[in-house]
């Protein structure tokens, strides 16, 4: 075979010239000055709405003013003018004090800016300052809202609630559970959290739970289910009778016959108490 010609060297591809860097038009802002953060904590919720729909763009604006500011660029009139104004205004619109104080402290901040940087720009007069919100002394420690207190007896930590174990209910009994108590687990937990925090439970909030149970004890076919519920039932009745609220009880449906092909152990695998009928 011939020999392989040797390919063309290709020509170096050509360098992009480097942009000229433009030269600041004006005198950069100095890296010590530094803008004061707002604390939107400080803020009502109206104010934050009153910022929301009087400055929508607020943010993007100030931002674009600050880095211009930074970098010695040009700021027209019409475009400080366009933040100044809405500030200015905010001042007077706000409720909060730190809301009216942050609001001042800016547009102060940004008017010093400008004539640090030497800008001829008209500027609008500063509104009376308003008063700094109150702040604890440093040696007080804030006061913070102390926890309702419990409007009757909690329950004992050592109370414990058996765990219901469906994986051997029949599907009927788990679809008649869906189907008549949907939110079955959200409205059980939220009772027991009131029981363990002593929380009031008017007589409607513990019927809407407990009535649903007896019924699902009534249609419940498979005798796991059966004594699943009605063990929840019985130890909700006894955590009422525990913490005071007897008065909630309606009366305990009959004991379900225990399953006779689980023996003592098994039962209590699956969760199921090894009682005698009460």
């Amino acid at each position: 075979l011939p020999e392989r010609p040797a390919s063309p060297e290709r020509p170096a591809s050509p360098e992009r010239p480097a942009l000229p860097q433009q030269a600041p038009q004006w005198p950069l802002l100095p890296e010590d000055f530094t803008f004061t953060r707002p604390n939107r904590y400080t803020w009502l919720n109206s104010d934050i709405q009153m910022l929301k729909t009087n400055f929508p763009d607020y943010r993007e604006k100030i931002d674009r003013l600050k880095r211009r500011l930074r970098k010695g660029q040009e700021i027209t009139q019409e475009s400080f003018t366009a933040v100044e104004t809405p500030l200015r205004l905010l001042v007077d619109q706000l409720v909060s004090l730190g809301a009216k104080s942050d609001i001042y402290n800016l547009l102060n901040e940004l008017q010093q800016a400008l004539k640090i940087t030497g800008r001829n720009l008209v500027l609008q007069t500063l509104p009376e300052r308003p008063a700094s919100p109150e702040r604890p002394a440093f040696h007080e420690r804030p006061v913070f809202p102390k926890a309702p207190a419990p409007q009757v007896i909690p329950l004992p930590k050592d109370f414990i609630f058996s765990r219901m174990n469906r994986r051997n209910w029949a599907d009927s009994d788990i679809q008649m559970r869906d189907i008549i108590y949907p939110d079955f687990q959200r409205k059980i937990d939220r009772l027991k959290e009131s029981l363990r925090r002593g929380y009031e439970i008017k007589q409607e909030q513990f019927d809407v739970v407990y009535t649903p149970l007896k019924l699902l004890m009534d249609v419940s076919v498979s005798p796991q289910a059966q004594h699943a519920l009605y063990t929840l039932i019985q130890e909700l009745r006894q955590a009422i009778q525990m913490t005071g609220r007897g008065a909630l009880l309606q009366a305990l449906p009959a004991p379900p016959e225990r399953p006779a092909l689980l023996s003592p152990r098994l039962l209590e695998d699956q969760g199921i108490p090894d009682l005698p009928p009460l």
